[in-house]
């Protein structure tokens, strides 16, 4: 039977969550207060958080993947950059969000520093040989990939080695340049999608090799759009062609060549910015629908748009977004009124942090970082683990001595 206090906690996780909780019988029976479920002794649903109540019959219950969504009800203003940028790229590396060329008051520059999310110290590293405005940027989560800009004289492409501190060229752009294109990195090549200039444009690079292969046109050309790749497949939302805000969403499957439409965005959006996270693509952008959030998120494993926090930035355009350790960064931009360039840096924390609550914390688990935060205070024996959607046991905790200490474990596979 379950313990009023569990059933209190569980109640109010599931709420939180949005799931109903299955109660299931232990697999096996209980050999100690502090045994952790793992394979292959783990009930039928193989994905999502488990928790298993030993002080009480040695029930399991079992909870759905908890949602990647938002946890706050809006972003917050981090440190500042060492200056106002716009027009910039960004993408990050280990807890360093990288700030590289676009505007300064002074004009187009090569400037490039690395944000530290951790203690919001910006820092300078080595400058891209030629300046970029209008251009993207990729990372592989080792190195980044700068690709061209929209003038003449921006056709390279350069890649950055953190560990080194320099830029290599890799490549050379000899299509059409156009401005607002999109760009993403899945399995080793680098995809370029559409662009004021060439809207329909769809373009492969291999990095292995140093080759392009121009693949089909996209079925709707664009540009100002999000370009991401998603588990494990490529999307395009939202933006817009020369008359028509689109208001579709779009993804590409490598294993087949070929593209699907997804479900429809809530509103339209331009100038926007993409990141991937959790299974999730998060746009933000001009929202073009009135009323409608500058931040939208698609869910590609339910096909469902939803609205998410707004970032409060009405004001601005030419930001640049990263995603970070479960957290979106949104860096810079230009003013639409007086077009001078801020420094401003907002955070938005994507990984549920679900409290517990009983009266007094139990656990705050935030398990699509793979780790677990525990809290004290925990009056009885409690385990706890993390199935991650490959069937691999993510991270584990369980209490020790009389329940207000706790160890951690756990891989990173």
């Amino acid at each position: 039977m379950i313990s009023d206090y569990r059933r209190v906690a569980l109640d109010t996780l599931a709420a939180i969550a949005g799931y109903e909780v299955s109660v299931v019988p232990a697999p096996a029976p209980v050999a100690s207060p502090l045994r952790i479920y793992v394979q292959p002794e783990q009930p039928e649903e193989t994905v999502g958080l488990w928790v298993s109540d030993t002080a009480a019959t040695g029930e399991v219950y079992v909870l759905p993947e908890l949602p990647t969504r938002p946890t706050g009800e809006a972003w917050t203003q981090a440190e500042p950059l060492s200056a106002g940028r716009g027009y910039h790229a960004s993408e990050a590396i280990g807890g360093k969000v990288y700030i590289i060329s676009g505007m300064k008051t002074s004009g187009q520059t090569t400037e490039c520093c690395s944000y530290d999310t951790a203690t919001g110290v910006c820092s300078v590293i080595a400058p891209l040989p030629e300046s970029r405005t209008w251009a993207q940027c990729v990372t592989d989560g080792k190195a980044l990939y700068m690709l061209h800009g929209y003038s003449s004289g921006q056709e390279e492409w350069y890649m950055y080695s953190p560990e080194l501190d320099s830029w290599t060229q890799v490549a050379k752009w000899s299509a059409t340049r156009a401005t607002s294109y999109g760009a993403a990195l899945l399995n080793g090549k680098i995809y370029v999608t559409g662009g004021n200039g060439a809207p329909q444009a769809f373009w492969q690079f291999d990095i292995e090799s140093g080759s392009f292969t121009q693949l089909s046109n996209m079925p709707v050309g664009r540009y100002e759009h999000a370009c991401e790749a998603v588990s494990g497949d490529l999307y395009v939302a939202l933006g817009r062609t020369s008359s028509t805000y689109l208001q579709n969403c779009y993804r590409y499957s490598e294993e087949t060549a070929t593209w699907s439409e997804c479900a429809a965005p809530p509103g339209t959006m331009t100038s926007c910015r993409g990141a991937s996270f959790g299974g999730s693509l998060y746009t933000v952008g001009t929202p073009r629908t009135t009323g409608g959030s500058d931040l939208l998120v698609y869910n590609a494993q339910s096909d469902e748009w939803s609205e998410g926090a707004p970032t409060g930035m009405s004001n601005m355009t030419q930001y640049a977004l990263a995603q970070d350790g479960g957290s979106l960064w949104l860096t810079g931009g230009s003013s639409t009124s007086d077009g001078s360039y801020s420094a401003t840096v907002y955070r938005l924390e994507l990984v549920p942090s679900t409290e517990w609550l009983t009266g007094e914390v139990v656990v705050v688990c935030s398990p699509a970082k793979g780790s677990f935060s525990i809290a004290e205070n925990c009056d009885i024996p409690l385990a706890a683990v993390y199935i991650s959607e490959d069937g691999k046991l993510r991270d584990a905790a369980c209490s020790v001595g009389n329940g207000t200490e706790w160890q951690t474990w756990g891989t990173d596979a």
